[in-house]
């Protein structure tokens, strides 16, 4: 391998021993019941937006509705509309690249004072809309908070 070859995350194996998996292990079992518990009022990003990119059948049947869903943030230029998405839509810290972020929403959010945290995880509540002829889906007053 040259000294300028690239490196992609797929490519990267990780080096664990057993005492760092069993620690992991014993972990998520602790942590479990409270990630279930905290999720139960929480909708998936991929239940409300089809492959598609359109609303699905479920967010057309909500639309009106209070929702808290769970996602990352990108930019925004004006400061209260944003891009919500499963995964973060920053740039890859192995390969640099940035790679599919998954289902995406649109969110306005309610008048802050503050910046919302952009590629970082937050938890939205909102009234869910379904917008335009391309069935955008939308988060209105969007209240965040940062995980």
């Amino acid at each position: 391998m040259s000294r300028f070859a690239t490196i992609c995350c797929h490519e990267v194996v990780p080096q664990l021993d057993r005492r760092s998996v069993l620690a992991g292990i014993a972990g998520l079992i602790t942590l479990t019941p409270l990630a279930s518990a905290h999720a139960k009022d929480e909708l998936p990003l991929a239940c409300l937006v089809g492959p598609d990119g359109q609303a699905s059948h479920l967010a057309r049947s909500m639309t009106g509705q209070t929702i808290r869903v769970r996602g990352y943030l990108a930019p925004s230029l004006d400061g209260r509309e944003f891009a919500l998405s499963e995964s973060s839509p920053g740039a890859c810290q192995l390969c640099g690249t940035i790679h599919d972020p998954g289902a995406t929403i649109t969110i306005r959010s309610a008048p802050t004072e503050g910046v919302p945290p952009i590629f970082e995880p937050v938890l939205l509540e909102g009234q869910l809309v379904v917008t335009g002829p391309t069935a955008t889906v939308a988060l209105l007053d969007a209240k965040t908070r940062t995980l």
